[in-house]
């Protein structure tokens, strides 16, 4: 390969530079700085005049300065997540040749000493890794360096190459997440070994997860077992706001509450397979079935053992059950936004989760719900993490707290690749009703609204409040269960 055509796959710009090459708040890096020396730039357009500014740093001199006039060579960072930023991407590049290596880089430092290791060490274990591009290593590893995932340090005259403090936080933090799964699990298997009747042994695994909850939930919340108000069903797991409402009804752990104070019910099974994933399905599409939340409530299966071989499988038959019919000859599909399954999860096997889709640039469609997957190669379950992390983010706090329990559990994400498994309904689905308070979402427009919103609000970045805000439509009568 030429080093022109080397340099165009790098994404390298030689100078002098233009403006074709670059967009409007485009990051870049210098390739051929000192490694310690490492720092983002950013391409901007002041009154027409387009520049490179990089940010005063050690012994280096802030630089702001005419693009075209730049003398070194730029590098796009293409490690840069833009969702959420103004700034676009240059042309259409795919960042999974870099992603795997940042991966497997961030892999090595998860098991070594101290999250860090010799430069040259790992730049030749890297090069060992055949499915890596290794023309795109020492690149990637720079970029992990200027984006402040990464340092490196000289140490007894060694270069070493280490994760950044938030870094190393972050994989300690998910090594403490991947403890609850062992201890679910170590004291899941004790019970098998005593005693054999399964309805026991299912009633006390579904104290094991109320008693994990218990530990993480705030306060204000309580994880008990028993029934919604005016729904029959008698449900696992209720989480439910025992700070702003009374219980209707209390008998040691067995409580009725009123459908205002939930905020997450969960099945749990011994082990998932048809069977289970149906009666699980029935039950948490039947509660609050005509009875649509403002605020969505997590609504969740959590199994000991798997029967399925892939997450996809699990994808499927949450599929064939929502497009069939119930005993009364009911269609099963959502009669509203979020009303089905938030997330399944079996500890170091399957785990499905949904999301509601927009499709890019198409303003008249409905939101729809995909199904996704979730791939990792963390030496441990990560999966009961991301459960609860799911479940924890859909707890009515004021966004500082839910920012808080964040940073508990989020760094497991950034270790998690996700993979759309199915499109739930198709394209053709849409709600068909809504309680007065979020009239707006059966129109296209209203529907998006609030989804968006809905997802801000998991991440803390707008309070319960303004969830529903402007989308009351008075024409519409409150639905009832």
């Amino acid at each position: 390969m030429s080093s022109e055509d080397n340099a165009t796959k790098r994404q390298i710009s030689a100078a002098p530079h233009f403006e074709g090459f670059f967009k409007v708040g485009e990051f870049v890096y210098d390739p051929d700085a000192d490694w310690k020396e490492l720092r983002n730039g950013i391409v901007v357009c002041r009154d027409g005049d387009w520049r490179i500014t990089f940010s005063p740093q050690r012994e280096c001199p802030s630089v702001d300065e005419p693009l075209t006039m730049y003398k070194g060579r730029l590098a796009r960072h293409v490690l840069i997540d833009y969702s959420g930023l103004a700034a676009p991407r240059g042309p259409a590049i795919d960042p999974h040749p870099w992603q795997k290596i940042a991966a497997a880089a961030r892999a090595l430092l998860r098991d070594s000493d101290g999250y860090r290791i010799e430069l040259d060490s790992l730049l030749e274990s890297l090069r060992d890794r055949k499915e890596l591009d290794s023309e795109l290593l020492e690149d990637t590893l720079r970029m992990l360096v200027s984006m402040g995932a990464a340092t490196l340090s000289i140490v007894s005259g060694k270069l070493l190459f280490a994760a950044s403090e938030i870094v190393s936080e972050g994989l300690a933090r998910r090594k403490y997440l991947a403890t609850y799964s062992d201890d679910l699990l170590a004291r899941s298997r004790r019970i098998d070994h005593l005693i054999r009747h399964t309805g026991t042994v299912g009633s006390y695994r579904e104290e094991l997860l109320r008693g994990t909850l218990r530990q993480l939930l705030p306060k204000r919340f309580e994880a008990s077992t028993g029934f919604i108000q005016d729904c029959p069903r008698q449900l696992d797991v209720i989480i439910w706001d025992a700070m702003r409402y009374s219980p209707l009804f209390r008998e040691q752990d067995v409580v009725v509450v009123p459908s205002a104070a939930v905020r997450g019910i969960i099945e749990v099974k011994t082990k998932l397979n048809t069977t289970t994933l149906d009666d699980a399905l029935e039950i948490l599409s039947d509660v609050l079935r005509v009875e649509q939340p403002v605020l969505p409530i997590f609504k969740g299966l959590f199994a000991f053992e798997d029967g399925y071989q892939a997450s996809l499988s699990v994808a499927k038959r949450i599929q064939e059950f929502h497009r069939g019919k119930d005993e009364l000859g009911r269609s099963r599909a959502y009669l509203y936004l979020f009303q089905g399954v938030t997330a399944v999860c079996v500890p170091n096997g399957s785990f499905v989760f949904q999301r509601y889709v927009v499709e890019p640039g198409v303003s008249e469609n409905f939101p729809r719900p995909y199904l996704y997957g979730i791939q990792h190669d963390w030496p441990g379950d990560l999966s009961t993490a991301a459960f609860l992390s799911e479940l924890m983010a859909h707890l009515d706090l004021d966004p500082a707290a839910k920012l808080t329990q964040r940073q508990m559990f989020g760094p497991v994400f950034t270790e998690l690749e996700t993979e759309k498994l199915l499109d739930l309904f198709g394209k053709d689905w849409r709600p068909q009703f809504a309680v007065s308070t979020l009239g707006k979402t059966l129109k296209p427009a209203g529907a998006q609204q609030y989804v968006q919103r809905v997802y801000d609000f998991l991440a803390g970045g707008i309070a319960a409040s303004d969830v529903s805000a402007g989308l009351a439509d008075e024409s519409l009568r409150p639905a009832s269960c």
